[in-house]
Formats: structure tokens, sequence, C-alpha cells
């Protein structure tokens, strides 16, 4: 199996940021090879970079919460801060660890 045909294989189960993680590693383990004269040539030469398909359809935005799910998880946030960070996240899409506190 070639790599291109790998990483497509990967990106079914995997997120591309750790199928990139995987072949850093990996070209660098092979470059040693082609280094120490264990390989010829590195079959990473003639690779190009894919991209993993993406995730959701353009017309499809995800909900991690519905409103009135969101209602009642800021109901019970008592702490006025907190709330007005929450509200901000399910807003604006904002993941969780990007809010600084």
């Amino acid at each position: 199996m070639g790599i291109e045909k790998a990483v497509k294989t990967s990106y079914k189960t995997l997120k591309q940021s750790t199928v990139d993680e995987y072949l850093m590693h990996f070209s660098k383990i092979v470059q040693e090879a082609v280094n120490d004269e264990t390989i010829i040539v590195s079959p990473f030469t003639k690779t190009r970079r894919i991209k993993a398909d993406k995730m959701f359809d353009d017309d499809k935005n995800p909900e991690p919460f519905s409103q009135s799910e969101l209602d009642q998880l800021l109901a019970v946030v008592h702490v006025e801060t907190t709330r007005d960070m929450i509200e901000l996240l399910a807003w604006c899409g904002m993941r969780p660890g990007k809010i600084l506190i």
C-alpha cells in the first residue's frame, strides 16, 4: 500500500492533525534509514500532502446544544462571569480550551 493510499484510509478513522503528526514522525524515521543507507530512497520524496474531506456539510452547522439545553445549563450556573463565558462559547462556536480565565 502506498503512503498516499494509507493516508486516505487513515482519514476515515483519525483526525487530520493526528495523521499529520504520525506522518511527520514516520517520515523522520524513514529519513534516518536513508541517511544510514538502510534504504536507498525515501518513499516520501514524491508524496504530496493530502487533506481530509470536510467533516461537516457546508449547509449543516453543528449544534452541540439546543436552545433549551443551553437555557438549562445557564440556569444552574450562578457565577455571572462563568455564565457569560458559557454563553459566548455557545454562540460563537469557540472551543472551551480557547477561552482564557
